[in-house]
């Protein structure tokens, strides 16, 4: 502390103001990381939260649609037969758009369970097209169902996780707050320790004595 003080005003203003000035860019740096996050997870909300929801709400509608159309009679099997081809097409590649969104290792898991199960609803109903039999619809809606709890469960965690994200948005919102408070307080502190420091060099600055002329 007696070193500090033994050194001239104009040095210590010099180290003052750096000092401030380094902590003000630090709390810029670090003010700009927490919003980085907070931009990059408003983000993961929208491109791997809501759009994979969208995914499971078309997939399960899809379903009703293919379920439906095995129970129309007004088409051939073979018309049939080719409308179906055309939604499995639609959800393979849903299904591939799914698997290119950021996934939670539970996702993964729930993702591959619901393709396996696709597999074996597709190989049911191609059968069911053209000679459907009451246990082999019976077989087809028990499959139909394992696939809507699939779809379900991956609705659930794509809840869970955006809420997770959200809450952290929340906190990281809460500390880019708080270092732009600090930075408040570390400018008004500079400001305060300039003065201090250019009004006490001042009053130690020695008064030009006026010379008199004796006649």
């Amino acid at each position: 502390m007696k070193s500090f003080l033994a050194i001239k005003p104009k040095h210590k203003i010099a180290v003052t103001l750096l000092t401030m000035i380094l902590l003000l860019f630090g709390g810029v740096l670090l003010e700009r990381h927490f919003l980085g996050k907070l931009n990059q997870n408003s983000v993961s909300i929208y491109a791997d939260r809501l759009i994979p929801l969208n995914f499971v709400y078309q997939l399960s509608d899809d379903l009703y649609q293919r379920r439906l159309l095995i129970s129309e009679k007004s088409y051939a099997p073979k018309e049939v037969d080719q409308l179906l081809q055309n939604f499995r097409k639609r959800e393979d590649s849903i299904l591939q758009a799914f698997e290119k969104t950021y996934l939670v290792q539970e996702e993964v898991q729930a993702l591959t369970g619901l393709k396996q199960h696709f597999r074996e609803y597709n190989s049911l109903e191609n059968k069911v097209v053209y000679s459907a039999t009451g246990k082999q619809l019976q077989t087809l809606d028990d499959k139909l169902a394992v696939i809507r709890q699939d779809l379900a469960a991956l609705g659930n965690i794509q809840y869970r996780v955006g809420q997770r994200i959200h809450e952290n948005n929340e906190e990281l919102s809460s500390r880019a707050g708080l270092v732009s408070q600090v930075q408040v307080v570390v400018l008004l502190i500079t400001c305060i320790i300039t003065q201090g420091f250019i009004l006490a060099a001042k009053s130690i600055i020695p008064r030009m004595t006026q010379k008199h002329n004796w006649n």
